[in-house]
């Protein structure tokens, strides 16, 4: 039996507000069609176009930050710029009108679009090179065993669906010529702290297992939760390894 503690509101605020800052920090936006007849700097142009176009209020100063060019076509840019997350709560509640009206008034043809952040982009890239890797081994071995990546989550046979970055703990994967980000930049607090509690206990070779069940979500205390999630706490006591399928 799980303790409500660990399930408790603030112990989920959490979880959640963490996971909101490691995407926040690092959200992107791509401008398209802003016109610089006059070639003003990035910083300028896009300062420019906070206040004239988005109408972006004071108090959300300093809404673009570290912008680079991402294609040109005469004087016409487009530009990708890292934002913050009150910036984008007024832009799709105010600023896109005003971004309208102005497309509207002077025949132009601005756009703002959300890029997919950094760290979803390299959980893509690890999670693909592990298929790519974990499929050779079976190979080798003359195993035919289903691989797949959907949706942020690799699934090994008959196994539970996790995530790529935790899946290397798991199953003990080696990637030595993983030429991504650092793993541990792509686990969540709650990973790393499972896994380092079992490194307390025995050697960087065993390292935690999922429990393989059938779905993968589970009631506790009247609420869902994933089951991966509440695996991973509970195995942290236990820190075995789990042996590919």
């Amino acid at each position: 039996m799980y303790s409500p503690k660990v399930f408790g509101v603030k112990e989920r605020e959490a979880r959640f507000q963490e996971q909101m800052n490691r995407r926040i920090l690092i959200d992107w936006v791509r401008i398209t069609g802003l016109k610089n007849p006059y070639r003003k700097k990035l910083d300028r142009l896009l300062d420019d176009f906070g206040k004239d176009v988005l109408k972006v209020p004071e108090e959300l100063k300093d809404w673009f930050a570290w912008p680079a060019p991402a294609g040109k076509k005469g004087d016409i840019l487009a530009i990708r710029v890292q934002i913050s997350y009150k910036f984008w709560k007024y832009f799709i509640s105010t600023g896109k009108n005003n971004l309208y009206e102005y497309n509207h008034k002077n025949g132009e043809d601005i756009n703002v679009a959300r890029e997919k952040t950094l760290s979803l982009t390299d959980q893509d890239r690890l999670g693909l090179y592990m298929r790519r890797i974990v499929k050779q081994k079976y190979l080798e071995k003359g195993k035919n065993v289903e691989i797949s990546y959907r949706r942020g989550m690799i699934k090994i046979g008959k196994s539970d669906p996790v995530k790529p970055a935790m899946a290397v703990y798991v199953y003990d994967i080696d990637i030595n010529d993983w030429n991504g980000v650092p793993i541990d930049t792509l686990l969540s607090e709650e990973e790393k702290k499972s896994i380092e509690g079992c490194s307390e206990k025995m050697s960087h070779h065993q390292l935690p297992r999922l429990i393989a069940a059938g779905s993968t979500r589970k009631i506790v205390n009247g609420e869902v939760f994933d089951k991966a999630e509440l695996a991973l706490q509970e195995e942290a006591k236990h820190c075995t390894k789990l042996d590919l399928p």
